[in-house]
């Protein structure tokens, strides 16, 4: 989880809030583990990045 609050620059907990709100696919694993598929973490990253006017 913390690799990726720091690719997002953000904290753990909000990457838990992504989670909690679906915003952000995962993997739960067991009952505490959760991963997140780099496919993932790419596609919320295009859905989030704001392109430039033309």
């Amino acid at each position: 989880m913390r690799d990726v609050a720091a690719r997002l620059n953000v904290s753990t907990a909000t990457v838990h809030r992504l989670i909690d709100v679906r915003d952000l696919g995962h993997i739960r694993i067991g009952r505490r583990t959760i991963r997140v598929p780099e496919s993932a973490l790419v596609n919320y990253l295009e859905r989030c990045t704001v392109r430039g006017l033309r």
